[in-house]
Order: structure tokens, then C-alpha cells, then sequence
């Protein structure tokens, strides 16, 4: 699904989407700062730390609409602090 810049303020507005900390200028300003919202997406910058899933067997279903996908992730995952020295590197997946 895609969103247009109005349905992606309504959603945060009435919660159904949440982005934290939520980008900031919401429409553009007289200032220069430049807004993050475009027509149908909303531009986030990734902070120093990530965390991916380990190479292991995790559970064969993993449902969303449960929720507490925290729970679920976390002991599944590991956290790495990038920086330049010490990139992420995506793998590249062939199918």
C-alpha cells in the first residue's frame, strides 16, 4: 500500500502509524530546513545502531498483527554500532 503525504499525516494523527521520534519539519516551512514529507513518502535517517536477526532457527510463523513484536525480536537479534570503521554490510540475497 502506498500513502499520500495528507494519508500518512492522518494516520500519525490518529495513530495508526508511529514514527519515533517522528520527523520534524511536518509541512515545509518559510526556513530553509527541508521537510521529510513527500508526496507519498517520508524521508528517515538511520541513527549509528541496528540490529538484525542472527543466523539461527526462529519461529516458522511470525504474526504482526499479535503485537509485542519486541519480545519476539530481541532475543533473536543482534545490535551492532556502526561507524566508519565498522560498516553494516547487507547481504545479498540470489533466489
Amino acid at each position: 500500500m502506498i500513502l499520500s503525504n495528507v494519508s500518512i499525516h492522518r494516520a500519525l494523527d490518529k495513530g495508526w502509524l508511529k514514527i519515533t521520534p517522528e520527523p520534524k519539519p511536518r509541512f515545509k516551512t518559510a526556513t530553509d530546513l527541508k521537510c521529510p514529507y513527500q508526496t507519498t513518502a517520508v524521508d528517515l535517517r538511520l541513527g549509528n545502531e541496528i540490529s538484525y536477526l542472527k543466523k539461527e532457527p526462529i519461529p516458522a510463523v511470525i504474526d504482526l498483527r499479535l503485537g509485542d513484536f519486541a519480545s519476539l525480536f530481541g532475543p533473536h537479534s543482534v545490535k551492532h554500532s556502526l561507524t566508519h570503521n565498522q560498516p553494516y554490510i547487507l547481504d545479498r540475497v540470489i533466489s
